[in-house]
């Protein structure tokens, strides 16, 4: 390996003190503004609010393995040895922030790429804010792939490590079952050999790790059903074109247009074929990385097309694999010139668009989840029975009051909600039934829509936590009482 290409362990203190300055912004960011949504409080519940089997048994729910899960479980026992257990949220944001320095520890200090690009890079909005401050399961993806790209620019070969990374990586999510195939493709193909066999000889190990985890992947999520068109529906051809800006154009130059989940425009569709055609140059002058890249490219178009047309969030794995690429491709020192200005326009508008979600962030609640379960915690006792009618988005205030809600009809207590199950709306008379069986003479009701009071006529309302946020959660507070 050519250490000239810009070593960042040689590059000393300038890289550490990049590292810092993004964790303290990572941290100040995360600690002081951001509030805990409704798919961050799922998993967390999940993972602490249910035994071991129960855990298991809803991964495939989920459509996620159990690495995330196992993860918040344990740092939620290890945690609540130290703190109380109503700390949940800050154990949480700390296990999600561990796994964000670690990630960024290895970018900045062990792969080699300029110094400037990774700065660019560590502030896109994906590295930055999707994936570093909201707590979510990607930040695995991130370190598992930058941890594979640090050992496979190594000078020194270590197969059996490399595969365990791959491993993991099949561990995360179905998108990391992608990356893991992809990048056991490169590895394979890297091999300088021109004969296939001695190629998988060389990379046994690997492939052995990486079919592990494709089993242990597919025995965890899978249903044991055939798996549906995405939200069910018959074939969208014209998503097919949809899907291909989506997953480039929107995704490496996010904000310049609205994205396919708005609306599909022939320009952004063009904008989507011309950033393919320029990540097909730039990638072509290394037979491994475009075979890698192109691999997980069609996998991730198949599956944005035919199962789950996913939205940024998920469409971000895109650049996480962009900068894998990248990042080998230059400790090959097979980057063109023409490649850093395309990289640079990347970052741009990645900066610019973090830079608006951040200014949300400081400036609006991220969800009005921790307003309502904070108003409830302190000024309703915990011996009221609570009715939470909408279970998605009620699960996100029980994190934060640290209690079960009801549900009916069956007056079932819950946290977490089932994505398959339908929402039951219940009646005036259901609320006073569960009222008498619960023997109370009070409770309270919530659901993220006002109630209509024209037919709810013994509910009276409390409070309203409707104010502007980013994940648009509004909820809306009721009392009832037996006369």
């Amino acid at each position: 390996m050519n250490k000239s290409v810009g070593d960042s362990r040689a590059q000393g203190w300038p890289a550490w003190l990049a590292l810092a300055s993004f964790l303290i912004a990572i941290a100040v960011l995360k600690f002081s503004f951001h509030e805990l949504w409704k798919d961050e409080w799922q998993a967390w519940l999940i993972a602490t609010d249910t035994t071991f089997s129960q855990m298991m048994n809803l991964l495939p729910g989920e459509g996620h393995p159990a690495l995330w899960f196992l993860l918040m479980r344990a740092a939620s026992w290890v945690g609540h040895l130290f703190l109380l257990p109503s700390q949940d949220v800050w154990i949480l944001q700390t296990l999600h922030f561990l796994l964000v320095a670690s990630t960024l520890y290895i970018f900045f200090i062990h792969i080699r790429l300029r110094l400037w690009i990774k700065c660019g890079l560590a502030f896109s909005y994906f590295m930055f804010f999707e994936y570093g401050i909201i707590n979510r399961s990607y930040i695995l993806l991130q370190l598992f792939s930058f941890a594979y790209v640090a050992l496979a620019q190594r000078d020194k070969n270590q197969p059996w490590l490399a595969g365990l990374v791959l491993f993991l990586i099949c561990q995360v999510e179905v998108y990391g079952v992608m990356m893991a195939v992809a990048l056991l493709a490169y590895e394979v193909w890297k091999n300088e050999t021109d004969a296939i066999s001695e190629k998988i000889k060389s990379s046994w190990q690997q492939i052995v790790w990486v079919v592990g985890g494709l089993l242990i992947f597919y025995f965890t999520v899978s249903t044991g059903k055939s798996v549906a068109l995405a939200d069910g529906q018959q074939i969208d051809w014209a998503w097919s074109a949809m899907a291909l800006q989506a997953i480039t154009f929107d995704t490496l130059f996010i904000g310049l247009l609205p994205t396919v989940l708005s609306q599909f425009n022939l320009i952004g569709f063009l904008c989507g074929v011309g950033v393919l055609t320029a990540l097909f140059f730039l990638f072509r002058t290394s037979k491994s990385i475009i075979i890698a890249y192109g691999l997980f490219f069609a996998a991730l178009l198949v599956f944005t097309f035919l199962i789950y047309h996913g939205g940024p969030r998920q469409w971000g794995v895109q650049l996480l694999f962009f900068v894998c690429m990248l990042s080998l491709l230059y400790a090959d020192n097979k980057m063109p010139k023409w490649g850093v200005y395309f990289v640079a326009a990347i970052i741009f508008v990645q900066s610019i668009h973090n830079l608006k979600i951040i200014k949300k962030e400081v400036t609006y609640p991220f969800s009005n989840s921790m307003a309502a379960g904070t108003y409830i915690k302190k000024n309703i006792a915990a011996s009221i029975p609570i009715l939470g009618i909408n279970k998605p988005y009620c699960t996100p205030v029980i994190g934060y009051v640290g209690y079960r809600f009801y549900s009916l009809p069956y007056g079932d207590s819950y946290s977490y909600f089932i994505w398959q199950e339908k929402q039951y709306i219940p009646s005036m008379a259901d609320i006073e039934n569960f009222a008498t069986t619960k023997s109370v003479n009070r409770l309270m009701v919530i659901n993220n829509k006002p109630m209509d009071l024209r037919h709810y006529t013994k509910l009276k309302p409390v409070k309203a936590f409707d104010n502007p946020n980013i994940r648009e959660e509004y909820y809306f507070l009721y009392a009832y009482e037996r006369n």
